[in-house]
């Protein structure tokens, strides 16, 4: 399983019927999103284990998925930081 950071945007105006559809399609969303919308974002944010991308965007509903992002995330160790670095060194010479 990996991990993955479901990121959902809508507007100001579509603020209450955006979060209906997400709790009506995925009821546990109401305590598994964290929301910026009272600081003025309206985005809402959540990390789920899934298969795949393809498993975590089915969360969401398909009518908010077209301002969906999903990012698959990953922990680097300390050697794997220091070759990327090194990686962009050799690349931007």
């Amino acid at each position: 399983m990996s991990r993955y950071l479901i990121e959902t945007s809508h507007t100001a105006r579509e603020c209450v019927w955006a979060l209906r559809q997400l709790v009506h399609h995925h009821p546990e969303a109401a305590t598994e999103f964290e929301w910026g919308c009272h600081g003025g974002v309206h985005t809402g944010w959540s990390i789920v284990e899934a298969e795949h991308r393809f498993a975590a965007i089915e969360v969401v509903p398909r009518v908010l998925r077209p301002n969906t992002r999903i990012v698959q995330l990953n922990y680097f160790t300390e050697d794997e930081i220091m070759a990327f670095h090194e990686g962009e060194l050799v690349a931007n010479g």
